[in-house]
């Protein structure tokens, strides 16, 4: 297991410290490691992350990497994945962004520890399908982020294109 870094250890106290928190670290700069650590730090034992499909893949390496515990995780490639991990056979679900749009009905009514958001920029459009599935009306409220003890967002790209682009995630943090 590699070592983090004593910004990544504070940014992981950070996290876990707070229920709803944001880490807008420029890209490279370790917030996976950050955000895994943090779930250690609460004791997470059902954790969900939401990623671009193409980072799915990465998380489980990320974990083997950077994590002290044992935590089994799975990419979810189908329902099956969803109920394992909602079955606590599973410790840790990897999805894609599109996958709450269509598992939102069974995710927005299970309560887990922790939702990592990576790649949050990705929910600057409060109108799409996939940020009404995670965020719900704007409060949080039927969306599957308000079923989650803890909630964090993770960009190094928090505006991509205009200052609204941070409503989601400030949202998400409790802020707004």
């Amino acid at each position: 297991m590699d070592k983090l870094d004593q910004y990544q250890i504070d940014g992981a106290a950070f996290l876990a410290a707070h229920h709803r928190a944001s880490i807008f670290d420029e890209p490279g700069l370790g917030k996976t490691a950050q955000a895994i650590r943090a779930r250690e730090l609460v004791r997470a034992e059902r954790s969900l992350v939401i990623c671009p499909a193409g980072v799915r893949q990465v998380w489980p390496y990320q974990v083997k990497l950077w994590g002290r515990d044992n935590c089994r995780v799975v990419k979810a490639d189908s329902v099956f994945d969803m109920v394992a991990w909602q079955r606590g056979k599973i410790d840790m679900l990897v999805m894609s962004y599109e996958q709450p749009t269509m598992w939102h009905k069974d995710l927005s009514n299970d309560f887990f520890d922790c939702l990592m958001i990576d790649e949050s920029h990705y929910l600057k459009n409060p109108d799409a399908k996939r940020t009404k599935a995670i965020v719900g009306d704007g409060s949080g409220a039927g969306g599957i982020a308000g079923m989650a003890s803890h909630v964090w967002c993770l960009t190094g790209t928090p505006i991509k294109n205009d200052p609204a682009d941070l409503w989601v995630p400030l949202r998400l943090s409790g802020v707004t």
